[in-house]
């Protein structure tokens, strides 16, 4: 009688979950791509599955989709993917939640002479806000008159009536 001794194949993976930037509130989706027979998936937020910390409660697929993010969600993702040869873990990757932008504090009207200079100054808050001063609705660029178009502070130097406006 011959006996056929079969040795299983731990998993490999063939496609690495690849980091998310997403705006709070959005949807983020990672996923996995592995071969082997008969995988089972364990998602982790934060340290490897395999030392059994940050795992996520029924995230047991190749692709692990966090609804409506918030802050709290930002942090490094894995996956821990076994079968019956043994187990392998994905690189961690990054889910950033981006806050959209906010003004914190509104620019002051300003009344000013002809040949003098006033400074405007915002504050936002988010993720890396930026900024684009605009005159009656329209975009500025730096030089004649204006100077800090795409900073929080804009400096006019009143030369002509042109210069005035909202």
């Amino acid at each position: 009688m011959a006996v056929i001794l079969s040795l299983a194949s731990g998993p490999t993976i063939v496609v690495q979950p690849t980091a998310q930037a997403v705006a709070l509130g959005s949807n983020a989706t990672f996923s996995v791509t592995a071969a082997g027979a008969s995988l089972v998936y364990q998602w982790s937020k934060g340290t490897s599955a395999l030392s059994n910390g940050g795992r996520i409660s029924g995230a047991t697929s190749s692709a692990l989709t966090i609804s409506a993010v918030i802050d709290a969600d930002a942090g490094s993702y894995s996956c821990l993917v076994t079968n019956s040869g043994g187990s392998t873990n994905t690189a961690s990757v990054a889910l950033t939640v981006i806050d959209p932008p906010a003004i914190t504090s509104q620019p002051v009207g300003q009344v000013a002479n002809i040949g003098n200079t006033v400074a405007f100054h915002v504050t936002a808050a988010g993720t890396s806000p930026t900024y684009q001063w605009k005159q009656n609705g329209a975009a500025l660029t730096n030089g004649g008159d204006f100077s800090g178009v795409t900073t929080p502070d804009l400096s006019v130097h009143v030369t002509t009536l042109a210069d005035v406006g909202v």
